[in-house]
């Protein structure tokens, strides 16, 4: 056990709450900070994720993810939560707390019990519990989907809002707006961001199903809901879109990047991805201040520089070596669905009366670490895809280069940086002048 910890944060979630009241919320937090005081502890922080689930993956916890970078840059030693599954239910997350914390150790306490995540018994304990909560929900799912098959079988309504592009059981396609989706899929499909569809469906006066302008975060949810895959669209190009959307990684309603170089072009000096600031790109790491040793500052570079020459590069490769085929990320989506299955079978022979958890938690570690690296290698294929369809769209570069830059520059900034991120590596060196610094390597 390692020693007591003295700073503590408090993480406090509910999945669901309609009126906004945040009074369950309440409730676990006066629970929670009686629980801190008895400790002895400092309350260092409170995080807050109200109505937000822990069981979809591609739900973003924005209090979460900032508690998860607090930690890693040492602000505090435990975390409390009223019970482990409202931090987590997903196996893979409990990995990388395990992972961040083995080195110094992290205690997650809730009111029934205490996990030290520093000793193996504590991480064998915490897999098993996640494991069991996701289990849990999953069956919960089951039933719900079942109830509501069967309401609609009987021709009950099902209550809320009707999901855009379904009338209101959520079976029947409105042709009306599946038209538009099935648009905005296509328009994803070939390299175009969630924000250029959003400016489309606007144009074009397209209302939400609340009758307002479309914004990206709503877009972004409406394309990415499952009942959408075989109705509005085929699978496959569901699957491919909402791989290449999770692929970018990119906070839906983010203003447009002017810069498109923005954390692609990375600095020679210590990798980290370049920002732009006043026409130049700079380090992320900020060590360009004045006073700084000139042998140990990073790179910066005057933007309009960096930018010409990717262009320039873009432009001769392709006319080098013409776009190949779209890869196809078929066999790497069939590893994963496997390593689901296989996980979903172990969750149970976990649950059996005297089964070894020592064994099905440490299955169910590998099983997590082999599927988050699925993920990141299905999301680079599926991203390298978005950029060849963009490529796709511009003139043949052998026939005239002036035609094919103007085609280049007219592109959303959008395009331009799926293209480059997909297929290229871009490093700024501190060696040379001007644009002999800027190095342009094909992936």
């Amino acid at each position: 056990m390692t020693s007591t910890p003295k700073r503590a944060a408090l993480y406090l979630r509910i999945s669901k709450d309609d009126a906004r009241t945040g009074l369950a919320v309440e409730r676990q937090r006066s629970e929670c900070e009686a629980l801190i005081a008895r400790r002895g502890w400092t309350l260092v922080e409170t995080y807050v994720d109200n109505g937000v689930s822990a069981y979809a993956r591609n739900v973003k916890r924005p209090a979460y993810d900032r508690m998860a970078l607090d930690y890693e840059a040492g602000e505090f030693d435990a975390v409390v939560c009223w019970d482990a599954d409202r931090l987590t239910r997903q196996p893979e997350q409990l990995e990388r707390w395990i992972r961040v914390g083995e080195s110094r150790g992290l205690v997650i306490l809730t009111a029934t019990e205490e996990i030290d995540l520093s000793t193996d018994n504590g991480r064998l304990f915490a897999r098993i519990k996640s494991a069991v909560a996701r289990a849990e929900v999953e069956r919960k799912s089951a039933r719900q989907k079942a109830q509501a098959a069967q309401a609609r079988a009987a021709g009950k309504m099902p209550a809320g809002l009707r999901p855009f592009g379904f009338d209101q059981d959520g079976v029947t396609v409105r042709e009306s707006e599946a038209v538009w989706l099935r648009e905005c899929y296509r328009m994803i499909l070939a390299g175009d961001s969630v924000r250029a569809c959003v400016r489309k469906l606007n144009e074009k006066e397209v209302k939400t199903r609340l009758d307002g302008p479309w914004q990206a975060v709503t877009l972004k949810r409406a394309l990415e809901r499952p009942r959408n895959r075989g109705r509005i669209v085929p699978e496959a190009e569901f699957d491919t879109a909402v791989g290449i959307l999770a692929a970018r990684r990119t906070k839906a309603g983010r203003p447009a990047r002017k810069a498109w170089l923005s954390g692609i072009i990375k600095c020679g000096v210590c990798g980290s991805g370049m920002l732009s600031h006043h026409g130049y790109y700079h380090c992320a790491r900020k060590v360009n201040a004045p006073g700084v040793d000139p042998e140990t500052r990073h790179v910066s570079i005057n933007g309009e520089v960096a930018e010409s020459k990717v262009s320039a590069f873009v432009y001769g490769f392709q006319k080098a070596e013409p776009p190949k085929a779209e890869p196809k990320p078929a066999v790497t989506a069939s590893k994963l669905a496997a390593i689901e299955a296989e996980m979903s079978r172990v969750t149970e022979l976990a649950l059996l009366p005297g089964a070894d958890v020592s064994v099905t938690g440490a299955r169910l570690a590998e099983l997590a670490a082999e599927r988050d690296e699925l993920d990141a290698q299905r999301g680079e294929e599926l991203a390298a895809g978005a950029g060849l369809a963009a490529l796709a769209t511009l003139p043949d570069s052998g026939e005239n280069a002036l035609e094919w830059l103007e085609a280049w520059k007219a592109l959303d900034s959008d395009k331009r940086r799926e293209i480059v991120r997909s297929g290229y590596t871009v490093t700024v060196t501190k060696g040379g002048k001007g644009s002999k610094r800027v190095q342009v390597v094909p992936r």
